[in-house]
């Protein structure tokens, strides 16, 4: 695919309407597995340098009914979090000392290297536990979003408050497609051009549509936040493992419950059920920055034929830069959950 040329081309297309979102998951599905991941981050001290990280994560199985449920595991991590990144304090349902040890790191690349160094079992059998911790990335570069709608000014506000470079003001040309050289979404300095981006609004896609059990719990705030949500559902079917998920980010509108959505995508895929590898995938996109994010949409097709055990680095390193999306890669990368998701679906099978 030829980034550029794709991204220019779609500089023409008329903005997404707002108030369009891909909404609350489909129901679940009789014999299935849902793995649901939240990282909410508010700054319950105000406009300082600092905030707090609040992440959940269940598996919840559905047997022949869907009121025949079992909670098949369920995680919680709060990290206090400086606005490097850098995890200050950390409190968890598991291994909270391990964590602790690694006081001082930056979310993202440096702890997930020594999470792996400290306790490897947990991204070699993608636990709940490190779910939350690769989620601690994303949730870390746009915690800043929290204050988007709530200053007048937004996150240049917020960061012009406590004195730090705004995220606005990032050179990010080549970062990823929708800022590939010569991109509309592109200033000619290579800051983001926010004339360009639409700006979708709506609620949360938390509503259960009359399931209770569709989302594990899920803190509210009537201060600044930031959310970045994820569902994974898993089953067998006609000697295929199907696979459906999607995920959104949003920060919150003072006193409405009404959210600024900022990435949303869904997505289903097809893997044998053997070699766990991808045989095929679709994605939707819902609210993005810009309308040339979706030249990204081709994208997930270079990962059909490769092995999900590998893909948190394979998607990294095929999708990189001008080659893909960083929030799309972000939702690509958690399909190497599906393996150890089957697992469990077949241990709940079996009890049932």
């Amino acid at each position: 695919m030829n980034s550029t040329i794709d991204t220019l081309a779609l500089a023409a297309a008329p903005a997404a309407p707002e108030g369009k979102s891909l909404g609350p998951p489909p129901p679940r599905r009789p014999h299935s597995l849902r793995r649901t991941a939240s990282q909410q981050s508010h700054f319950p001290d105000g406009m300082v340098g600092h905030y707090e990280m609040i992440l959940r994560a269940r598996d919840l199985f559905t047997g022949a009914d869907l009121e025949d449920t079992k909670v098949a595991g369920s995680e919680w991590i709060t990290a206090r979090t400086r606005m490097d990144t850098a995890v200050m304090q950390f409190a968890a349902s598991r291994r909270e000392a391990e964590l602790a040890s690694l006081v001082g790191l930056r979310a993202g690349g440096p702890l997930r290297k020594a999470v792996a160094e400290a306790m490897p079992d947990e991204p070699a059998n993608s636990t709940l536990l490190y779910r939350m911790i690769d989620d601690m990335a994303g949730g870390a570069f746009l915690s800043g979003a929290s204050w988007q709608t709530w200053l007048k000014g937004g996150m240049n506000a917020f960061a012009s408050a406590i004195d730090l470079p705004s995220v606005m003001d990032f050179k990010m040309e080549g970062m990823c497609v929708s800022y590939s050289p010569g991109s509309p979404a592109l200033l000619p300095d290579g800051r983001q051009n926010e004339e360009f981006a639409y700006r979708s609004i709506g609620h949360i896609a938390v509503d259960p549509a009359g399931d209770p059990l569709a989302w594990h719990e899920m803190r509210s705030f009537d201060t600044p936040n930031q959310a970045r949500i994820r569902y994974m559902d898993v089953w067998r079917e006609g000697g295929k493992v199907h696979v459906m998920f999607g995920f959104q980010d949003s920060a919150a509108f003072p006193g409405t419950d009404l959210r600024r959505l900022f990435h949303e995508y869904r997505g289903v895929a097809v893997i044998d059920p053997d070699s766990f590898v991808l045989e095929a995938i679709t994605m939707d996109f819902g609210s993005l920055p810009y309308t040339t994010c979706h030249a990204a949409a081709a994208s997930p097709q270079q990962m059909v034929g490769r092995r999900l055990g590998d893909f948190r680095k394979t998607v990294i390193d095929l999708l990189k830069g001008t080659a893909g999306c960083t929030h799309l890669n972000d939702s690509l990368r958690t399909l190497q959950d599906v393996p150890a998701m089957v697992r469990i679906l077949d241990r709940c099978l079996e009890e049932a």
